[in-house]
């Protein structure tokens, strides 16, 4: 398995020169090409697949032994004996570790949404009503990236949403067409605010992929969040695991500088 030291924040991870030893430059690179394929399908990916369209140079037997050795460890499953690979939970970890090796990670933000945070700003330091310019906010996410946005209130101990329709975009029907599915999401959201309550905050964003995610009572979710000193809230997105990471942890990243 890739082994892992802790950063300074506790819950982050960085990636170790050990890993060099367990897989090879080219397994990296197919894990990785993986999940962005994975990301644009959402359905398993197969080595012709992933060969053909990213000219690898390789044979497709080659990458299947690839597969077989990232499945053996953990970061690739497949659903039934004829399918390709999707990524495991453990392998979602690894591209957010990524993301956040890529250096600075708060470096982009839409224009639009830039201008209107920084023209609002000294509203939401007057505290009035401070509420309804929360909803505002997040209606103002919602439209800039299609996403269940919520923010807990801290000190009033209440909770705003916005964006419910986006939580399960992009998830395959199977992961989801139930009655009882759905009703289990549904009860967990009704303990959102009591959960981020007690939320531990461990790096900007935190994140928490899958099992991980303290939030839904099950594991096809994931979540972002941070805090907004200022207020002080707890500001995340929830969605499914097949997310877009990168963009989410950039705004979120942004979210806490500008109202820090």
């Amino acid at each position: 398995m890739i082994a892992k030291e802790y950063n300074s924040q506790g819950k982050g991870y960085f990636v170790s020169v050990i890993m060099i030893a367990i897989f090879s430059s080219r397994q990296y690179s197919i894990l990785d090409k993986l999940i962005d394929e994975y990301l644009v399908k959402g359905k398993a990916v197969s080595s012709l697949c992933l060969n053909k369209k990213y000219k690898l140079g390789i044979s497709s037997a080659t990458i299947r032994n690839d597969f077989k050795k990232l499945t053996e460890e953990g970061y690739l499953y497949k659903s039934h004996i004829s399918s390709g690979r999707m990524p495991t939970d453990k392998a979602w970890q690894f591209f957010v570790d990524e993301i956040f090796q890529e250096g600075d990670i708060s470096s982009l933000m839409k224009d639009e949404l830039k201008n209107w945070l920084l023209r609002h700003k000294r509203i939401f330091k007057e505290k009035e009503q401070l509420k309804t310019k929360i909803k505002e906010l997040l209606k103002q996410l919602v439209q800039e990236n299609h996403s269940f946005y919520f923010c807990y209130l801290l000190k009033e101990e209440e909770l705003v949403e916005e964006g419910l329709q986006y939580m399960f975009q992009g998830m395959n029907e199977e992961d989801f067409l139930s009655v009882d599915f759905i009703r289990s999401v549904l009860e967990s959201l009704d303990k959102l605010g009591e959960k981020l309550r007690d939320v531990k905050i461990t790096r900007i964003p935190s994140v928490f992929v899958g099992e991980e995610n303290p939030f839904i009572d099950s594991d096809q979710f994931s979540a972002l969040i941070t805090s907004l000193p200022s207020f002080p809230a707890v500001l995340g997105i929830l969605g499914p695991k097949r997310m877009p990471y990168r963009e989410n942890i950039m705004l979120l990243k942004n979210l806490n500088d500008v109202f820090s």
